[in-house]
């Protein structure tokens, strides 16, 4: 936890310093350097999977492990087939011709930029929300933010602009290789994102859109192609003719737990949505 554990004090304090920036207080609460370092230790990881409900050590011991895991395999598998020393190398380093991409020290590389992604995401984010905690006096929640491009991950669609509790709702890393991001909600209708604008990256390359521009809002307006290729054909022809709005087909999307819902289950909650894109 040593670089980690810096890395959630430093977000701390620098969380602290910009909300007292922004409303000109002196009054803003940073939280104890045990108590960061306490709820990054205690805090599960919202991703999904086989590491649902882990918390940081165990996820990062357990990834660990399943790479050291893979090696040993290889040789094992080796050894079995009667491949030689050099062989067996091969497989673990890869091949020249291949860059070295096509051995299994590439994936373990791979995976390992994964777990250091995540890990430090998810210390960021607990950071932000254990100093936004102390401080619930100006702040009420957080709005949950997603990337708008074609590679965001379904549940991070949906999710994106929705208003949570502190104490309440996911927190990114929602999976591996997660992107999305926190803001605050603050109390005496003040608002950090208002009237600002958020990157984008559609089919026409980067830009520049409206803050409050959800993720569906923003597909609606990209290119019929671009909207089959990012959520599938079908899901793209409800958004478009389903007579939906951009924040009902979000809710669609997912169940009470934030988990992603079938085409099927969909039907069920919104079968006139259905009619009318499909015809059926």
């Amino acid at each position: 936890y040593g670089n980690l554990g810096e890395l959630g004090l430093y977000e701390a304090g620098f969380e602290a310093k910009s909300l007292g920036a922004v409303l000109a207080a002196s009054s803003i609460n940073t939280p104890k350097p045990s108590t960061i370092i306490k709820a990054i230790k205690e805090a599960s990881l919202s991703v999904r999977g086989s590491n649902e409900g882990k918390l940081l050590e165990p996820f990062i011991r357990d990834w660990t492990k399943s790479e050291r895991d893979q090696v040993i395999g290889v040789i094992r598998q080796g050894y079995v087939e009667g491949l030689t020393n050099q062989q067996i190398q091969q497989r673990i380093r890869g091949t020249r011709a291949n860059k070295y991409l096509d051995g299994i020290l590439a994936t373990t590389a791979r995976h390992a930029e994964a777990v250091v992604r995540t890990a430090v995401q998810h210390v960021a984010i607990t950071a932000k929300l254990t100093t936004w905690a102390a401080n619930d006096d100006i702040i009420s929640g957080f709005m949950w933010l997603s990337t708008l491009d074609g590679a965001t991950s379904s549940q991070c669609r949906s999710l994106d602009g929705q208003e949570f509790a502190l104490n309440k709702g996911p927190r990114p890393p929602l999976h591996v290789r997660c992107r999305s991001q926190v803001l605050p909600i603050l109390k005496a209708n003040l608002d950090f994102i208002g009237g600002g604008t958020r990157a984008s990256k559609g089919p026409s390359g980067v830009g520049q859109v409206k803050a409050d521009l959800s993720y569906y809002e923003w597909l609606k307006r990209q290119p019929k192609t671009f909207q089959d290729d990012t959520i599938g054909k079908a899901r793209a022809t409800l958004l478009r003719d389903g007579g939906l709005t951009a924040e009902r087909f979000a809710e669609l999307n997912l169940n009470r737990n934030f988990k992603p819902l079938t085409l099927s289950e969909m039907r069920q909650k919104e079968p006139e949505a259905f009619k009318l894109a499909f015809g059926e």
